[in-house]
């Protein structure tokens, strides 16, 4: 091989170890790039996350430096400085890009002097600092309130199946997450579904309104039932050695099997590992209409024969349903339930301090001033409160089925919006 060709090759291998290089850092710029436009969505769909949490976790589990969070916020008199070399030119000089931005914040350019655009930046990036600062307060107080609720060992998961659930809707696949209806029954369809012997996936759909498919990565509803998705091994044994025996325990969580008596459902939704999760809950009437059932037959709820024979026509057993009536709400409806009856002869207590108390705040003050004969004493669960009914069953009220009911009161007007 000549010289010349030695050095011809030579500038080929090292052209194609630049190229080689440049496709490296494209790669790498365009995974970054991908997981920063990810993480954007991700915030806003799970807007109680906060930014330190965010950054922390792509450090630890993702390898990303934390400027690929960074790069996404603006930063102080960002508008100021994009245009501090325009701002005595006129509006048809400036960039495409740079024009849009002063057209957006400065719309009256033509007619300002440049002093006057420079106060005008300046004044659209105090603004904007302000309403991103006031975006992560509020962020910092969701995420305190979200993480008030929810144990740790699920906190870290439901953060990593959120991040994983914008990527692969990013990417394009499907989505298996549950979709989620209004539950809308009349009492009088509740007591039909409590006198039925039977329940499956159809009366789960309308009683829930849970569609099938994963909520959000924790349970899992089919056909033939509802189940707790374990935690995967791996990830039980990375957790702390205090987590591992909840963790362990959560995995023997008995599923709920289709077809299954009324009784059987609720006591699936009112589990601790449910009510942690705070995932299911069924219309108060039916709950209430399956505990008179119970009493008026004089049996528990967990047994079904009783409630096949309830259920059955006329003529086939000799034992007749028993009637079932509902608390009246005092204001021309029925199957308002004693804690909610509290609740709303209460609430100018408990919104004394705040005009509209989040769902904690009001379950610290039941817990805390509510009759002792609806809120028994001596219970400490910060995720629920036990209620007892007019006839003295016990159930579980979680943070979740206190915030669907204040939603529901403000947009009737029963409490103020």
């Amino acid at each position: 091989m000549t010289q010349k060709e030695l050095h011809d090759l030579k500038a080929r291998l090292e052209h194609w170890r630049l190229i080689k290089e440049q496709n490296v850092q494209n790669e790498e710029e365009r995974a970054q790039g991908e997981v920063a436009d990810a993480l954007d969505e991700f915030i806003l769909t799970y807007g109680y996350v906060l930014l330190s949490e965010v950054a922390d976790w792509m450090r630890k589990e993702q390898g990303f430096d934390v400027s690929v969070v960074e790069s996404s916020i603006p930063k102080e008199g960002e508008i100021a400085q994009m245009l501090t070399k325009w701002f005595g030119s006129p509006i048809d000089d400036l960039p495409p890009k740079l024009r849009e931005i002063a057209e957006a914040y400065i719309p009256n350019w033509p007619e300002l002097s440049g002093t006057d655009r420079r106060a005008r930046a300046d004044e659209a990036d105090r603004q904007l600092q302000a309403k991103l600062g006031a975006r992560f307060e509020q962020a910092r107080k969701n995420a305190e309130q979200a993480n008030a609720a929810i144990p740790e060992r699920f906190a870290e998961r439901e953060f990593q199946y959120g991040f994983n659930s914008v990527v692969r809707k990013k990417k394009g696949e499907r989505d298996f997450e549950a979709k989620r209806g209004a539950v809308n029954l009349s009492d009088e369809r509740c007591i039909e579904l409590a006198r039925k012997p039977e329940l499956g996936i159809v009366e789960w759909v309308e009683l829930t309104g849970v569609g099938i498919g994963e909520c959000h990565g924790f349970f899992l509803v089919a056909t033939d039932g509802v189940s707790f998705i374990k935690h995967d091994l791996d990830f039980i044994k990375s957790a702390p050695a205090e987590w591992q025996i909840d963790m362990l325990r959560d995995n023997r969580h008995e599923p709920l099997k289709f077809p299954c008596t009324p009784a059987r459902m609720i006591d699936f939704i009112d589990s601790e590992l449910c009510m942690i999760r705070g995932c299911f809950s069924v219309p108060d009437t039916f709950q209430q209409a399956v505990t008179a059932i119970a009493q008026a037959t004089d049996t528990a709820p967990q047994v079904p024969e009783e409630a096949r024979e309830q259920a059955a026509p006329s003529g086939t057993s000799e034992k007749a349903a028993p009637e079932v009536t509902l608390d009246d709400d005092g204001q021309g409806g029925k199957g308002l339930v004693a804690w909610q009856a509290v609740m709303l002869e209460n609430w100018p207590k408990i919104a004394e301090h705040d005009k509209k108390p989040p769902a904690r705040a009001v379950m610290k003050w039941l817990r805390e001033n509510g009759p002792h004969d609806t809120f028994p004493k001596g219970q400490n669960n910060r995720h629920s409160l036990p209620w007892r009914d007019t006839y003295g069953q016990l159930h579980t009220l979680t943070l979740r089925r206190i915030g669907t009911v204040l939603s529901e009161w403000r947009k009737t007007g029963k409490i103020p919006a």
